[in-house]
């Protein structure tokens, strides 16, 4: 994205793209791995969503000529995946939200890995929007 031009006079992508990988260097390494809940840990509710039940998937449909380059990509306007009509090349994604958990990653490397099985290769950089605020 930054090779396309995406990021602010700011650098604030280069900065989230710095930060990640320092992340995933720390969680590789041992050095500081991953938040667990504790094994006593009690939960009010857990949700569970059928996906079979889901009529149609959606789309963000972002600002990609917005002003301001760092507003381009944000998942703000979300639409039917049949307004496109079939058209809509996708290019960035993101997976789950803040609360993402073991099952959804679980989903998305199979997910991944049929992929990689019918294309033979994956290639993609992780960005979570939704922390780009926090910088």
């Amino acid at each position: 994205m930054i090779d396309k031009g995406m990021d602010n006079e700011k650098h604030v992508l280069k900065g989230l793209i710095d930060k990640a990988e320092r992340r995933i260097a720390e969680i590789k390494s041992g050095t500081n791995p991953t938040l667990k809940p504790d094994a006593t840990a009690k939960y009010y509710a857990e949700v569970v969503i059928d996906l079979d039940e889901i009529a149609e998937p959606m789309i963000a449909d972002p600002d990609v000529n917005n002003e301001d380059v760092s507003k381009r990509y944000t998942h703000d306007q979300i639409r039917p995946l049949s307004f496109y009509g079939g058209t809509k090349k996708v290019d960035l994604g993101f997976v789950g939200s803040c609360m993402v958990h073991k099952g959804d990653m679980k989903i998305l490397a199979q997910m991944l890995k049929n992929i990689e099985a019918q294309q033979g290769k994956v290639e993609f950089k992780a960005l979570c929007s939704s922390c780009a605020s926090n910088l």
